[in-house]
């Protein structure tokens, strides 16, 4: 997956100050239910049009979940890159 999952481990790797710190994120991380790979799969561009349309218009959808980390990691990310 080219994204974080909550199925699994995502294995996380920043560069701050000239320096490498990796860690690993869950689910647990984020306080979010677990999401399956078999949930994560989306369709056709259609299917997927669909389901982002059903989220945005507050429908429940497991793939929501998996949405909230990415966008809580990319918040955290620029959080720290604007007090560095």
């Amino acid at each position: 997956w080219d994204e974080i999952t909550l199925h699994g481990k995502t294995r996380v790797s920043e560069l701050m100050k000239g320096r490498v710190k990796s860690y690993t994120w869950t689910r647990k991380n984020f306080g979010l239910p677990t999401v399956s790979e078999k949930e994560m799969k989306g369709g056709d561009a259609k299917e997927n049009a669909r389901i982002i349309m059903d989220i945005l218009e507050g429908k429940k959808n497991p793939i929501r979940h998996v949405i909230v980390a990415n966008a809580a990691a990319a918040i955290w990310i620029a959080e720290r890159v604007f007090n560095q």
